[in-house]
Parts: C-alpha cells; structure tokens; sequence
C-alpha cells in the first residue's frame, strides 16, 4: 500500500514538474516577444518574409506608373524609391509595420520611422561608396553585435560618416513623411496584413489613424505565439517512471501539455502507419533505457559549482569573464603591426563569442542538478529520430551531453563491483584521461602508477590541476572520486559502485559498413577482428595519405611531407561513413588546424584554405584505399536512391530491430532573402513543397541515413540482450555504450553478440530486394549487383577484445 501511495505521490508532483517546464517555456516566449519584438520572433518573420514579394512588385508597378503619368499618389515621392532595390524598400517597409504592431503607434510616426531608415540605408551605402575603410571599419566594429538594433546600427553609420567628413544625405521632412505612408498604403493594399484604422481618441480631440493588424492577422498571431509558447517547455527529467511506449503517440510524459511523438518527424501519416507496425524490440528497447534511474552526483556538483564561482577555466569550464583585448603595444603609423593587433583582437571577439554560449549551457546545466540534487532518483524520456537514434528528451542535463554533463550524473541504483568491477572502473579512468590507445594491461597500469595522484585530486580538487589536464577532465575527477572511496573498502568486490562504464565503438560506421560486406580489411582496421592492440583506423588513414603525398611531385607534397598528423585525418576518417564531403572535409581540417594552435602546436609553416583543401583531398582517397568496401557500399547506395527517386519512389527499409525507416526529401521551391541593412545581415526564405522527391538529397542522404539506422538497431538489440540477463541500468550514446561497472563484463559480451547477429543477415541484401520489389521493370534492370563480399569471419567478431573498449 505505502507503494501505491508513494508512486501517486509522485505522479502527482511529476504533473507539477510538468507545469512548471510548460510556464518556462511559456515565460522565456513572452520575454522574448517583449524583449525582441513581433518582427523579430518566427511568427512575425514568417509575416515579413511572406510579404516581401507582393509588396516588392507593388512598389515597382507603382513607381513605373508613377514616372509614367498614369499614377499620380505619391508622385513627388517615387524618386526616392528609384535609388533603392525594391526588395529592400519591401524588407523595411514589412518589418517596421510588423515591428509596430507591438507599439500602438499612429501611422503618421510608423511613416516617419520607415522614411528615416530608407534614408538612413543611403547613408550607409554612401560611406561604403566614398570611404572603404571608415566603412571596414565600422562593419569590423558591429560584427560581433548581432543583436544591435537597426535604429543603433544607423547612429554608429552617422558617426563614422562625420569622422571621415562625409555628408549626411537629409531627405525633405515632408516628403519622407508622404513617402512612409504610401509605402505602409501599399503594405496594406498588397498583402491584407495590417490596416489604418481611425480611433476616436474623445470628445473635442482629434481622430487617431493607427496602424494595426487586420482581424485574420491578429487571430493567427495569437494562434502562432500559442502554439509556439507550448511548444517551447523546458523538458525536464521525471520523478517518477516515465510512460511505456507500445505505439507512436501516448509514451513519456504524463501530461497533455508535454506529450510528443516517439518520433520526430513532420510526417504524420507515417507516424499514423507507425501505430499498426509490431515493433517489440524498438518498444522494449526504449522503455528499458526510460527505466534506468538516475542521480545528481553531488561531489561533482559541489566542486563544479565552486570552480564556477571562482571563475571557471577550471577543468575546461568557460570563464565567467570575457577575455580582455590585447593591448595596443605599438606604433601607431606601424600599419603591420596594426594588422597583427586586429587579428588577435578578432580571435579573442570570436572566443569570448563562443565563450557566451558555453556559459548559457553550463548554467542551464547546473540550474538541472541544483533543482534535482536532493531527489532519490530521476528518470529521463526517451524519443527517436526517424532513424532510430535514441536521445532523452530533456533538456540542459542530461546522459548524452558533453563531458561536465555526464560528470554531474551517476545511476540512482549502486552495484557491488564483483569479481571484475575494479578491473573496469580503472579501464574508465584511463579512457577518460586520454589513455584510450593503447592495450588494456598499459590502461590498468596508468591508473596503477598514478594512485597518488587520483587520490589527492579526490581530496583536493580544485587545488590539483592534474586532472584538469584530462581529455574528459569531469568524468576523470568522478572516477577519481569513485576510485578513492573504493580504496577505503575493506573488499573491493563488496564496494558500491554508481559510475557509468562506457564502451566506445572504434569508428563505429566504418565498422557497419565493414561488416554489412564482410570487409575483412577495413574490418581488421576497425576492431571487427582480434588483436593484441587496439586498432588505429586513423593511423592507418595518415600512413596512407603518407604515402600518396610521398608519391606526388607538386609544391603542396613537398610542403607536407613528414608533416601531417593524426588529428588531421581523424574527423575526415571518422565522418566518412555519414555522408562527409570533400568540402565538408576541408571545413574539418580548418577547424582542426584552429585548434591545434589554440594547444600549441607548431607546424612550422603557415596553413590556411589551400592547404585545407589539398589535405582533404589526398584524405578522401587515403580514406577509400584503406576501407574499400565502405566505399563500394556507399556508392552502391546512391545509385540505388537516385534510380529510386528518379521513378518517384521513396525510400523505405525495415531495419533488424524491426524500425520501418522513410527517407522521403521533397523538393523544394525556395526564394531567398539576403539583405544588408546597414551591416547587419538579414537573410529570411520562402519554402514551398513541390510534392516532388528532391534526387539530390535523397542520393546523398542515403549512405549516412542507412547506416544511421544500423547502429541505432545495433544499440537496441544490445539493450534488450542485456535486460535479458539482469542489467538494469544503461548510459547510451549511439556508439557509446554504459553500464555499471560490476556488468560491463555483460554488456561487453551481449553488444558483440547483438552486432553479430545482426549483420548475420544480408542487411544490404534486404534493402536491395525491397527497392527492386517497388520499381518497374525497367527501372529494376538499372539497379546495380551488389558489390562483392569479402572473407570476414563474422563469428570472430565475438572474441574481439577491442571491437567496444
């Protein structure tokens, strides 16, 4: 009975919870309708963009028949729009009458304020004109303000222009006064959404004219911001066992207002035909991982908190602090000097940017665990995308987040380490340092001969800057912590243990692809096969670009000869298998060069673009050379999706845990808006559907969506395996897999066993033969064989040591 009452008494407080998620979310809404204003949130934007077209060739047809004689309003006026592109003049004219919805203004003053800022634009577009370093200058000044108003970017335009003494372009007050109100006549004439309505503002005082929105406008704002306010909850964990899923709607939450799909995807009919499919192993995976029960880890809250409010930077947290410019320690006529100063004034912009974000998201994290750090435990909902990839739902803390995330979390449910725990929890510290490369027995040895240091950073955290030094700086202090208390046991084996114990895949989509064709090369170099070390597929990938870089006679080969790294082919390696593309790769690879000087490193040259793109270049084909099967296989997959959606077919597969998948791009008619208002850019875009498949996209899609679902199947198997026999607690993170320490030996043994007998089927097979199986005949005869199995022992799979580690 105490039961009972005890899971009501915490549904009924998980109903509050859920309250209270949907008034933040509706409260953040509101600040920031009111904050930003209606032009600036998506319902007015969409009203913005939806205008610009009508309203642009209303003003054209208006000013040609005005210079022609037939119109004759405003014709003292339509000069002025000759100087502009009309899109432009739409673009203002709609976003300062949506703007002033909010206001009540009258629409004499919306007039002036739209005529001051046509005005105004001219003078932004003269100084570019008349001064191209004023105007670099004020566009270097601006560009990392993006939430500067138009009316503030228009007083800094003016400044700059009297300091380069160039004159300010004055329309006649009078007619920018006719000019704003034949461009708001035209608003409301052309597209229906706002009106003049006259107020009678009392007796013996003058009629008001207001600009307002008109009735339909009105209601399907209200609607809008209705729905987007109840749209936007701030999803937070359960107290209570979250709601089985046995069909797309009805798992989850407990209440109306927080239902969503299982999962996500705007297709509803698909959703609809979802309900009627038998899916027990997707259901019960689900549900399993919704079950696993979590706690705020408090050690790691109370030192996370602390180094926060002594400023961050502590275990790679943000600073709590913008960083300062450099100084300006030169000459001021030294013009290279000068040059060099703002590339480090620019970079330090562009960190303290993406400091700002980081700082956001740490707190949103911490505001999580202070509200939970007293429950017993909590539960996090889970949902799909429409691959099959789990995710919990809630949002801020949460098991799948980055590295202070998964810190803050350990499972409610402790386990004795047993005979192999202890063994595991050391394999954890080491992977969490960095030490991850290497056999096991160097793994247990790091931990062994760092004993000392674990300890002191378990005492004296935020003293000790050992662990910071740590590639998972948060999760290596939690095992410290969970290490040090083991150490104080009497018996190992007795020790409660909370800490997760994670599995990694070695480049677990070059592993799929590996195994879907037998690869036994590409399967050697991803860990399908037993070795004595761990596999190194982006070793492989360097020593092969290595070699074709050798093998080249160009000015770019010699330049890096003996010098690419590891990390310059890991990213390109490792994104591959998702559908990466050399373009893609050259993105990586600047990044990447980014922040290897942010850490030290010295390359001896400069690197910028070019060298970017010759080294994803000679990637590309060392990436093929090495995993040729992956390769083949996804070739073989966008010939098959193009000669799919070339007949108008979609493409849909049921993957082995029972998931039917539709990829289904429609192509789209877009109108693109790119308008630079004084500096700041404004881009917006009109999207219709065609009701036609987008060939492109659904060529490039399939590789990486295909393979996606695969080791979404893959992670679901391995849940309901390991329920099967007794493990209860799962950390998930599509190719991470965790458990309690004492049943890493199980998850270990049953993620093998869930990999091999999925791909004991002929999963390719099966796609083939369901696509061959919807085309005609002709279009059957252009669907290529597939390409050929290798020799991979698949059984051997089982016995591979570091296939997970």
């Amino acid at each position: 009975m105490d039961n009972i009452e005890t899971d009501k008494a915490l549904r009924a407080r998980q109903k509050l919870i859920e309250s209270e998620s949907s008034a933040i979310g509706v409260k953040r809404y509101r600040e920031a309708l009111s904050t930003r204003g209606e032009d600036e949130m998506p319902a007015g934007t969409r009203l913005i963009s939806t205008a610009i077209a009508p309203l642009s060739a209303a003003i054209e047809e208006h000013v040609d028949a005005a210079l022609s004689g037939k119109a004759k309003r405003g014709k003292e006026v339509v000069k002025y729009l000759s100087q502009f592109n009309y899109d432009e003049v739409a673009f203002m004219t709609a976003k300062t009458c949506i703007e002033s919805l909010s206001d009540n203004k009258t629409a004499q003053a919306v007039a002036s304020i739209l005529a001051r800022r046509l005005n105004e634009m001219l003078d932004y577009s003269n100084l570019k004109e008349q001064d191209p370093q004023a105007w670099r200058r004020y566009t270097n000044r601006i560009k990392n303000h993006p939430t500067m108003s138009i009316d503030h970017l228009h007083v800094i335009v003016k400044k700059q222009m009297e300091w380069a003494g160039i004159s300010v372009i004055k329309w006649d007050s009078r007619d920018k006064v006719k000019l704003g109100v034949l461009l708001i006549d035209l608003m409301c004439e052309t597209t229906g959404l706002v009106a003049i309505k006259h107020f009678n503002a009392g007796k013996n005082r003058a009629t008001c004219k207001l600009l307002v929105s008109t009735e339909a406008t009105r209601k399907w704002l209200e609607q809008s911001h209705r729905r987007s306010e109840l749209l936007q909850p701030f999803d937070m964990p359960m107290v209570c066992i979250p709601k089985d899923w046995s069909s797309a709607y009805g798992g989850g939450y407990l209440s109306e207002t927080s239902n969503y799909p299982l999962i996500k995807t705007a297709n509803k009919t698909y959703l609809d035909e979802l309900s009627d499919h038998e899916m027990p192993i997707v259901y019960g995976a689900v549900n399993t991982l919704q079950r696993t029960g979590w706690q705020v880890n408090k050690a790691i809250f109370t030192a996370m908190t602390k180094a926060w409010k002594l400023g961050g930077k502590i275990g790679k947290l943000p600073s709590t602090e913008d960083e300062p410019l450099p100084p300006k320690m030169y000459d001021s006529k030294d013009e290279e000097a000068h040059k060099r100063w703002k590339r480090r004034a620019a970079a330090v912009h562009t960190a303290n940017h993406k400091t700002c974000s980081s700082r956001i998201q740490l707190a949103s994290k911490l505001w999580v665990a202070e509200k939970y750090q007293d429950e017993k435990q909590f539960f996090y909902p889970y949902a799909l995308d429409w691959r099959g990839r789990a995710y919990p739902v809630s949002a801020g803390l949460n098991p799948q987040g980055d590295d202070s995330a998964k810190a803050l979390l350990k499972f409610a449910e402790g386990k004795p380490l047993g005979v192999n725990g202890a063994y595991w929890l050391a394999i954890q510290g080491a992977n969490c340092y960095g030490v991850d490369n290497v056999p096991f027995s160097e793994r247990i040895a790091f931990i062994e001969e760092n004993y000392d240091a674990i300890i002191h950073s378990a005492m004296f955290p935020l003293e000790t800057e050992w662990w910071q030094k740590a590639d998972k700086p948060w999760c290596f202090l939690a095992f410290c912590l969970e290490w040090n208390a083991m150490l104080m046991c009497p018996k190992r084996e007795e020790f409660i243990s909370y800490l997760p114990i994670a599995f990694d895949g070695t480049c677990n989509g070059l592993q799929n692809f590996s195994a879907m064709l037998r690869d036994e090369i590409g399967g050697q170099a991803v860990g399908l096969l037993p070795t004595d070390t761990p596999p190194d597929v982006y070793t492989d990938v360097l020593n092969e670009a290595e070699r074709l870089i050798a093998e080249e006679d160009s000015f770019m080969a010699t330049k890096w000869a003996g010098s690419l790294v590891r990390e310059l082919c890991k990213r390109n390696t490792m994104t591959m298998p998702y559908g990466v593309t050399i373009y893609g790769m050259k993105e990586q690879i600047m990044e990447s060069f980014d922040k290897m000087r942010a850490n030290g490193h010295k390359f001896g040259f400069e690197v910028g673009l070019q060298d970017a793109t010759y080294l994803a270049n000679v990637n590309y084909r060392a990436i093929g050379n090495i995993v040729v099967a992956a390769r083949q296989a996804m070739d073989w997959l966008k010939g098959v999706a193009a000669i799919a959606s070339k007949d108008g077919l979609p493409i849909s597969w049921v993957t082995p845990s029972g998931l039917p998948v539709l990829q289904s791009y429609s192509r789209r008619f877009e109108k693109r808006y790119d308008f630079d208002i004084s500096g700041k850019r404004f881009q917006m875009m009109m999207r219709l559907e065609s009701g036609k498949l987008d060939k492109h996209k659904q060529a490039a899609g399939i590789a990486p969506n295909f393979v996606h679902s695969l080791d979404a199947s893959h992670l679901m198997l391995t849940v309901n395996y390991c329920a099967e026999a007794g493990v209860t607690s799962f950390a998930m993170i599509h190719d991470s897999y965790g458990t309690h320490a004492a049943d890493a030996d199980t998850l270990s043994l049953q993620l093998r066993r869930a990999f091999h007998d999925q791909y004991s089927a002929d999963v390719l097979g099966d796609l083939r033969e369901s696509i061959l199986a919807k085309l005609d005949d002709s279009a059957k005869k252009e669907v290529a064989p597939l390409p050929d199995r290798g020799k991979l022992e698949l059984d051997r799979v089982l016995d591979s040591e570091y296939f997970f580690a």
